[in-house]
């Protein structure tokens, strides 16, 4: 990218530019990547999306009106959120929990039942519509001169998978966590002319991202040592993803980035930010469990062998001829 001041080369892909549809960006990241099909086989997965706010973001995890398809036309121009969602609706016969949770000014509030009010159950694609229809129309929003609907809060849309497999005697328990993140968009007040209470909401909205970029550097310093303290704690964003960050998950990222070229510095940050995002190590495992009376019998046995070879390490170590 290059203007008068400033030329900048930064090696990212795959990439979409603005004549790429949504199914098409879409596919490009889910489930190709084995985010979602990840956890069906027991791996924790997360995908969330960042930039400077009007870029697209919610747009692109939501889709158009924030998710809420109003019009038979506009289905196929749904979001990465509803996608995942449907497809695990699908393709999982196991028991499924969410939680759809917005954090602004650093407090989290629940999405889905903001007011404590009576509770409907709700099962199927019946059920995903209503809570994503309903967290939006319970999310902050406000306009600003860049986005008329800016998303004034983070909001964390996370399904939790239980399966279950039994074969003869043996059950095998596999647990995963899909988080689903369309964060808040970073801002600088001369661009969005924001005052009072805006104010200070994009404050809060730029200090958790820059925490979380704090937290990427943290990880990626070349004298990194497992153990070394990393600031997750800083900002309830960071804490809530640690694990997404540097842990047990399968994480990918979608940066969107504004074609305005006033924009310049805002879009090589986002891209500084997906360069350094890629550079994270996470170490992934199958999140599972064995029961049965047979394996109850192998582990009781295996902590008898254990003992038992402890105790002739020691009588041989006490006991050894010397030459």
């Amino acid at each position: 990218m290059e203007d008068e001041r400033i030329q900048v080369a930064i090696r990212i892909r795959p990439i979409a530019d603005s004549s790429s549809s949504d199914k098409r960006i879409i596919e490009k990241v889910t489930p190709n990547t084995r985010i979602v099909d990840g956890c069906m086989q027991g791996y924790n997965g997360t995908l969330f999306a960042y930039g400077q706010t009007g870029s697209g973001k919610t747009h692109t995890m939501l889709g158009p009106n924030g998710g809420k398809i109003l019009a038979n036309d506009l289905f196929e121009q749904r979001g990465i959120i509803p996608r995942c969602v449907e497809y695990l609706f699908q393709n999982l016969n196991d028991l499924l929990r969410c939680t759809y949770v917005q954090l602004y000014q650093e407090t989290f509030f629940d999405l889905m039942n903001p007011k404590f009010s009576r509770l409907t159950l709700r099962t199927g694609f019946d059920a995903e519509n209503y809570m994503l229809n309903n967290g939006w129309e319970n999310r902050r929003v406000a306009g600003t001169s860049i986005n008329e609907v800016s998303s004034r809060s983070h909001a964390i849309f996370t399904l939790r998978v239980k399966m279950t497999c039994a074969v003869n005697d043996i059950t095998t328990i596999k647990n995963s966590v899909l988080n689903l993140v369309d964060l808040a968009g970073s801002e600088r007040q001369k661009y969005s002319l924001v005052r009072g209470e805006r104010a200070k909401e994009a404050s809060s909205i730029n200090t958790s991202l820059l925490v979380l970029g704090r937290v990427i550097r943290a990880l990626t310093d070349t004298e990194y040592k497992a153990g070394s303290y990393v600031p997750y704690r800083d900002s309830n964003l960071t804490f809530l993803l640690r694990n997404s960050i540097g842990g047990n998950t399968r994480t990918c990222v979608v940066v969107t980035l504004h074609p305005n070229e006033r924009f310049c510095e805002e879009t090589i940050s986002s891209l500084t930010f997906a360069y350094e995002m890629k550079k994270v190590k996470n170490k992934t495992r199958v999140n599972e469990d064995l029961t049965g009376e047979n394996i109850v019998a192998w582990k009781a046995e295996i902590l008898r062998l254990k003992s038992e070879l402890s105790a002739m390490t020691g009588y041989s170590q006490n006991n050894a001829f010397l030459y």
